[in-house]
């Protein structure tokens, strides 16, 4: 039966507080309860219900592995894959994480470590149904095409992305600039010196641009909050403000909250790897040279094609069995590349 949104926070929390001392319990506690990320995972499963099917294959990428196993135990989906930048491994069984080989174990899980912005998903061409994103966008720090077009790849045709991410023109990301803050969340230096924690957020100009140029189309295009609508008292010091943009008809409501929720589908090859501003002028020349080099090796390829069938119709036209020479030569043809 699936999980109702109100039973995700007692479903957590009850793993976590029966789990012990568990590494990966312990983070979570820190991450979905400690941090208050425990309402945006209960939005997004409520919106994502109605796209669920069992029958479909489900990857999450950015896995801290309770998304997997809610659909797995509660959607009744066992075609799931995870992955992440660390990697790890979930072990569940009488209601909490256990160590990895415990006989009590119900649902092993494996989270692959996967590089998104450098090393190509571990699945093959057209072979996934849908693929999750949430929060990993604002996290990558030098390529994010790689990862859409690696999406764009392993997605049957017609697949679906589901991705989420925070919105950098968000009402809250307005207030905190009038109130001379800075907009961006999480902007903050990690002490390993690895960087920031959110590197970039993105407009929805620049998401509808992203997701058109990976080869897809937006289905769904929402925002939600996942903290209190007056936090950090933003909206009560800017009440003008906030009056002055509810009185102004170019910016829709629907629009101005915390974070993106975009539904998509693939309909075509990604239609650009870089390009300019979301990267610099000469690295988007670069690739699109790439790019236009491959789209005429392949039409090379195409042409070469189209002449080999044309000489096959034509010796077929000699022969008193018509269609025999050709079955037998496109099948041999097709036999010869898989």
């Amino acid at each position: 039966m699936p999980i109702d949104s109100s039973e995700i926070y007692s479903f957590i929390d009850s793993i976590i507080a029966d789990s012990g001392d568990h590494q990966i319990a312990n983070f979570w506690k820190e991450y979905w309860f400690d941090l208050g990320h425990i309402k945006r995972l209960q939005i997004v499963i409520e919106k994502i219900k109605p796209l669920l099917q069992a029958n479909k294959s489900i990857l999450e990428i950015g896995s801290f592995g309770e998304f997997p196993l809610i659909l797995m135990k509660h959607f009744n989906i066992q075609n799931v894959f995870a992955l992440s930048y660390e990697g790890g491994v979930i072990n569940y069984g009488n209601g909490k994480l256990l160590p990895v080989g415990h006989p009590e174990t119900e649902i092993p899980f494996v989270i692959t470590p996967c590089n998104v912005e450098a090393s190509p998903l571990p699945h093959g061409n057209k072979s996934l149904d849908i693929i999750t994103c949430f929060e990993v966008l604002e996290h990558l720090r030098t390529d994010p095409m790689f990862m859409m077009t690696e999406i764009n790849r392993t997605l049957v045709d017609q697949g679906m992305l589901i991705l989420t991410t925070p919105n950098s023109s968000s009402w809250e990301s307005l207030a905190k600039v009038a109130d001379f803050q800075q907009p961006i969340g999480s902007s903050t230096f990690v002490a390993d010196g690895s960087g920031m924690w959110h590197c970039k957020e993105y407009s929805k100009r620049e998401m509808e641009i992203i997701f058109d140029m990976a080869g897809f189309t937006i289905d769904q295009f929402e925002t939600f909050d996942c903290l209190p609508a007056d936090h950090k008292g933003l909206e009560s010091r800017m009440a003008p403000l906030k009056e002055f943009v509810d009185s102004q008809s170019w910016w829709e409501e629907s629009l101005r909250k915390q974070n993106f929720f975009i539904v998509a589908h693939k309909t075509s090859q990604p239609k650009m790897r870089k390009y300019v501003p979301l990267y610099s002028a000469d690295i988007a020349s670069e690739n699109q040279q790439s790019l236009q080099d491959e789209i005429s090796s392949l039409q090379v390829e195409n042409q070469i094609q189209k002449d080999q069938l044309a000489h096959l119709k034509e010796l077929e036209s000699k022969f008193k069995h018509p269609g025999f020479l050709l079955k037998q030569a496109l099948r041999s043809l097709l036999g010869s590349k898989g």
